[in-house]
């Protein structure tokens, strides 16, 4: 039988233990998912010989002109926002992944909206262009990385223009 002296090193110890293995745990999904989110930007498209393409992430097609970025879905679907329009940037993330699309760029204009999924063929020139809008928010994007539940990570918003 043991005495309460032997009884809490014993919980002390199972509390070590199980800390150590949470931590571990924590920090191994982390390096997972950063490592997935990094997987995401890296694309080539979807007529690459690269088998670790997302599927259907990379079927979807983004455009980008001086005057709009457009994005078309694998059925034909466009939708667009004109880069004068453009009144915010976000990310939003679900709790639907790794086996379904969990990562949306949202583009939102004053009339308009484009939907881009994460790993979409030209997200890379994308995110390109957006940092170069003034005040984008890196930080954001970089949070959401590892983000695997619902989440909205605000970019960019437009400046509005209110006179005194």
């Amino acid at each position: 039988m043991l005495n309460s002296k032997e009884i809490g090193y014993l919980w002390v110890t199972i509390l070590f233990v199980v800390s150590i293995f949470v931590i571990f745990w924590d920090w191994l999904w982390g390096k997972w998912w950063i490592w997935r989110f990094m997987r995401r930007l890296n694309q080539k498209g979807p007529n690459s010989e690269d088998s670790s393409k997302l599927i259907p992430e990379s079927l979807y097609i983004v455009q980008i002109s001086d005057t709009d970025v457009s994005c078309t879905s694998p059925k034909g679907r466009i939708e667009k926002v004109d880069w004068d329009d453009l009144q915010s940037v976000e990310i939003i993330t679900t709790d639907e992944g790794p086996f379904l699309p969990d990562v949306f760029w949202l583009l939102s204009g004053s009339n308009t909206s484009c939907v881009i999924p994460g790993g979409a063929t030209g997200e890379m020139e994308l995110l390109h262009r957006l940092q170069k809008l003034p005040g984008f928010k890196n930080e954001a994007v970089i949070k959401a990385g590892p983000s695997a539940g619902n989440a909205r990570f605000f970019c960019w918003q437009k400046e509005s223009n209110s006179s005194s």
